[in-house]
């Protein structure tokens, strides 16, 4: 992090250690501290409100290591001349407020992400409540005491919250409550605040106003949190005078398709720099999830040093020569295509788990939405890589990369069998769905021998991260579960299924092979007993017999890898490169790109971001 210039790190970890002395110390119980705190996989949304509970409870000694691991974060963060972020106190409350202090003034929020009021409905205690200022003080003042301060504190209160009231009256006074909070504890705090929350309709130019006007012009630094995509303080007069970041959020949920807005990350913070009256300080990085799409990371951190847009191929080229500690003309050519394709959405595409062979199936699923970009540059791409993988095959870096490119096209290369499958489920025809269905879960196979080829791409690791903290049995399969649940399920039934998919060995046959010949052999049935698709059904069924038990399973997967990437790639790209020539994708990308003008040119391009409040 220090090599790459950042210098305001968030460091979140050991605050569940800070909450549970101030909570205990205030009268709640173990057992309803242990139905507030989320599992540790799902840490990050209980912290913010979102939900309550799920995946836990949480392990005393998780508790106990996360804050002496913080002492250690904390110390290197600090040597390295770091301004290390720490949580405050945002308002929400173990649910069992009411019995310790029966006279709270307490909110219950709405329910979030299709959760049920088991998991979500969490309790805001209200910021006029003098028990606010109370439990904002202890948290900062118990917090300094363990590990010092930097005066800095993240608290997010509306983070895909509804607020009780849109008048913007309540609005400066939860701002202003919120803030007092932490300097009650800290006569020096600033507050950063995500600005995520802005790009609800909900919030207006006067909810936001209200807000950030309510704290001290220069205590409140905004996290512009999804700059490339969709920046808000150009919307929000540069958020009326407060600090902010220029961020590049990138990936949701850590998935792992190739992705980038390079041409935005390019012009981006130049122009936020120039514009009128701007208050920005500095430029971020918030994604969801990184061990991915490396290129865009570097890229963007150089932005520290940058005043003005680089040439992105002279920049690319440089990139892979350093990359691979030597220049090749094949892969010099490959990134080039790379960058001026999968690299730079232009046209609103998030990257928000929309690869479709991580999804759960569905008769409906419009492939196009997959793309855009024209999917032939990526597969000249991938050419590259293979006629440059002998003068490349000693760097481990290259090893990754060419199974990464392999990996991609793959992926776009199913949706020829799943398009094929639909309109053989249409026709009636029995033998081609099964036709259609064997090839998708022969890709699927090839996929996971490629992936298990490469550290990178093993489930393993992941599961034995999470078998690392636990001390006995019982949390070995506590940390398992939620090590699982969170990379497909997403809750326990599925309530955002997928939305942290992982393209795995052993997950893609495990799972997702699974699925697919599951989704086939339901086509099946439903031609046979002459039934249509109902997607409840559906859902239902397949939940029940193949996502759910997987879960909970504990075989044992590999933490080594087997075979060689070069040599899978190289297998994979002989196999199913003529696939890609049919005319399928040159027709998918000929109608998308027309179907993009047609809307541009009608004014109706509207943006994607409504998607990411569906949740």
């Amino acid at each position: 992090m220090a090599l790459h210039g950042i210098n305001l790190p968030l460091a979140f970890v050991g605050q569940e250690a800070i909450f549970q002395r101030v909570y205990l110390s205030m009268g709640f119980t173990q057992k309803e501290l242990d139905e507030h705190f989320g599992g540790p996989a799902f840490l990050a949304w209980a912290r913010m409100g979102n939900i309550r509970g799920w995946g836990g409870p949480l392990p005393q000694m998780w508790i106990t290591q996360k804050l002496v691991l913080q002492h250690q974060i904390l110390d290197r963060m600090r040597a390295l001349g770091m301004v290390p972020v720490l949580p405050a106190f945002a308002g929400h409350v173990p649910a069992a407020i009411k019995r310790v202090f029966p006279k709270a003034n307490v909110t219950r929020l709405g329910n979030w992400g299709h959760f049920n009021s088991t998991y979500s409905g969490t309790y805001l205690l209200d910021f006029e409540d003098p028990l606010f200022q109370t439990f904002g003080k202890t948290f900062i003042q118990m917090q300094t005491e363990e590990y010092g301060t930097n005066h800095i504190y993240n608290a997010d209160t509306f983070n895909e919250m509804r607020p009780a009231s849109s008048d913007p009256a309540y609005i400066a006074q939860a701002g202003k409550y919120v803030y007092t909070a932490m300097t009650a504890g800290d006569s020096q705090a600033i507050w950063l605040m995500q600005g995520w929350m802005f790009l609800n309709p909900f919030w207006q130019a006067p909810q936001v106003k209200a807000l950030v006007t309510a704290v001290p012009k220069g205590r409140m630094i905004i996290l512009d949190l999804a700059s490339e995509l969709e920046s808000l303080f150009d919307k929000f007069e540069s958020y009326y005078g407060q600090p902010f970041i220029w961020c590049m959020l990138h990936n949701f949920g850590g998935t792992m398709e190739l992705y980038g807005a390079i041409s935005s990350i390019n012009e981006g913070p130049p122009k936020a720099r120039s514009f009128p009256n701007s208050t920005m300080v500095g430029i971020g990085m918030t994604p969801e999830g990184i061990h991915q799409n490396e290129v865009i990371y570097e890229f963007m951190a150089e932005n520290s040093w940058r005043t003005k847009p680089r040439d992105v191929n002279t920049w690319v080229s440089s990139f892979a020569q350093q990359r691979y500690g030597q220049k090749n003309e094949y892969v010099d050519e490959a990134w080039k295509l790379l960058m001026g394709s999968v690299y730079n959405a232009t046209d609103g595409h998030r990257d928000h788990d929309l690869a479709m062979i991580t999804k759960r199936p569905d008769l409906k699923y419009d492939v196009s939405s997959d793309l855009w970009y024209n999917p032939e540059d990526l597969f000249k791409a991938w050419d590259g890589f293979v006629n440059a993988s002998h003068a490349l095959q000693g760097s481990r870096l290259f090893h990754y990369d060419i199974a990464d490119i392999s990996r991609n096209s793959l992926q776009v290369l199913a949706m020829t069998f799943f398009t094929d499958m639909v309109k053989a489920y249409k026709a009636k025809d029995i033998d081609a769905i099964k036709k259609s269905g064997t090839s998708m879960s022969e890709l699927l196979t090839d996929l996971n021998h490629l992936l298990c080829s490469n550290e990178r791409f093993l489930l393993g690791l992941w599961i034995a991260d999470a078998h690392s903290w636990a001390v006995d049995s019982s949390e070995k399969a506590l940390l398992e579960y939620n090590a699982r649940n969170q990379i497909t399920l997403w809750g326990p039934n599925g309530e955002i299924h997928d939305y942290a998919s992982k393209q795995w060995c052993g997950v893609m046959t495990d799972v997702y092979r699974a699925r697919w010949e599951f989704f086939s052999d339901w086509l099946v049935q439903l031609v046979n007993n002459k039934t249509s698709w109902d997607s409840y059904i559906f859902n239902e069924n397949i939940l029940k017999a193949v996502e759910a038990p997987w879960t909970f399973s504990t075989y044992p997967q590999s933490t080594k890898p087997s075979g060689n990437p070069i040599v899978w790639s190289k297998e994979v790209h002989t196999k199913y490169r003529p696939l890609t020539q049919n005319g399928f994708f040159t027709k998918m990308w000929k109608d998308r790109w027309m179907e993009g003008k047609s809307k541009q040119s009608l004014g109706l391009y509207v943006s994607k971001i409504a998607r990411m409040f569906s949740l």
